[in-house]
């Protein structure tokens, strides 16, 4: 075995392994962002079928510029794309991980914290289960619209529920840095982390975890948080980060360019 210790100098010789999961936080915190988005995207395009459209008169904005195929397109990445995989993940690989690590297998921590973290998982559960129960309506209200009076209330629909998903995310992304890092930053040893994160990298497959990559970059590019910025550029080897303006043009673009409003 390799007994050369990987971590950065600078926790070589703590009791702090440093938290190196990056990902499951950008990931996060992409999530937000493109709800956020979401959000804006179906509000305008309602916005747009008042201005041009009667509610009442279907052929009247059929064939408009508002036809809702970009709103399909940024649901089905902001829903079946990003969401999807975050939750898969977390629901195959995550989840049970930080449970074993900081629940079950711990057995350096009292037991009132072991009971005080399954209270937070639990909370968080309740919070992603309630995230899930908005994405099915979302993906649901994309195809069952009949007219334009009920399009636009789909529209609102869309929009508030995005609004609301964003909200339980930006609570589920506080718990992660408040509770959960610094936890797994005491408790688990820089090689189990690195190896997780090739688990996860594996599970997301390699043309997915280059479009996520881009929607993560721009997520911590736009939350304006220097040190994150930083972060990102020591924990992103230099060959991918390099490759994010082509991998934005040729797959993340077409895929959720029509969020870009």
């Amino acid at each position: 075995m390799d007994d050369v210790d990987h971590r950065p100098p600078n926790e070589q010789n703590n009791n702090d392994h440093g938290f190196h999961i990056h990902g499951w936080k950008w990931h996060t915190l992409s999530l937000v962002r493109d709800c956020n988005r979401l959000h804006q995207l179906a509000k305008t395009i309602n916005e747009s079928i008042g201005r041009h459209g009667s509610k009442d008169d279907v052929s009247s904005f059929s064939q408009a510029s508002y036809f809702p195929a970009p709103l399909e397109k940024a649901i089905y990445h902001v829903i079946d794309f990003n969401m999807a995989a975050l939750t898969n993940i977390e629901d195959k690989l995550f989840f049970p991980w930080l449970i074993n690590k900081l629940c079950d297998e711990n057995d350096s921590m009292d037991e009132s914290i072991k009971n005080s973290f399954r209270y937070v998982f639990k909370q968080m559960d309740r919070l992603r289960m309630e995230a899930k129960k908005s994405r099915k309506v979302i993906a649901k209200l994309a195809t069952t619209s009949q007219s334009s009076f009920t399009y636009q209330e789909d529209l609102i629909a869309i929009s508030e529920l995005a609004a609301n998903l964003s909200r339980i995310m930006s609570v589920i992304l506080h718990l992660e840095v408040n509770l959960i890092i610094p936890a797994v930053s005491k408790v688990v040893p820089y090689r189990e982390q690195d190896f997780f994160n090739k688990r996860v990298l594996i599970k997301l497959g390699l043309l997915d975890s280059r479009i996520h990559l881009v929607g993560m970059r721009d997520a911590v590019w736009e939350s304006g948080d220097d040190a994150e910025r930083d972060l990102f550029d020591t924990a992103i080897p230099y060959i991918p980060r390099m490759m994010i303006p082509r991998w934005r043009r040729n797959l993340y673009d077409p895929q959720a360019g029509d969020l870009n409003i």
